[in-house]
Parts: C-alpha cells; structure tokens; sequence
C-alpha cells in the first residue's frame, strides 16, 4: 500500500475498500486541524444501513493509523445523545 500524505483522500480510500456500501462518512479529529502532528490519526465515522455495524475498528492503512467507528444511523444517534451530554467528544 502507497502511502498517501492528504489525510481526506487516504480516509476516503480506506472507506471506499473496507465499506463500499456505506452511504456516509466523515472525517474528525486533529488531522483536519491546524492541531494536526505527526502522530495524528484518522478517525473516520461510517454510516451504514445494517451488518457488520456498529463497530469500532483499529488499522493502519497508507501509512496512517485509522479508527473506524462503524454505525448505523440509530446507532451514532444514541451514541452521540450519550456523550454530548457530558461534554465529551465522540472521539476519545
């Protein structure tokens, strides 16, 4: 695997060829920051309509580190009821 140095086309690629079926995903984090180091990850959220969700998921692909939050819509939903709450990020 090539590496890829734009964190939005690596997160798009490992999207399209693990979950080519998803209908959404987007990507959060540091990386997209001016926050951004050498260390970051990619952290990618993929909406799904059902199997294997949800899921979370560690990699490496093109050179990055990735977690994968694999969810159903309902699935991030209630996810995210829970977390904003308490005023932390859906990513730590």
């Amino acid at each position: 695997m090539e590496t890829m140095t734009d964190p939005v086309a690596a997160a798009a690629a490992v999207v399209a060829e693990r979950h080519p079926q998803a209908y959404a995903a987007f990507l959060c984090g540091s990386v997209i920051t001016p926050r951004r180091t050498a260390y970051s990850d990619l952290d990618v959220v993929v909406l799904m309509d059902g199997d294997p969700a949800p899921y979370r998921e560690s990699l490496r692909y093109a050179g990055w580190p990735v977690e994968l939050f694999v969810h159903t819509r309902s699935s991030w939903d209630g996810y995210v009821e829970r977390e904003i709450p308490r005023r932390r990020s859906p990513f730590s």
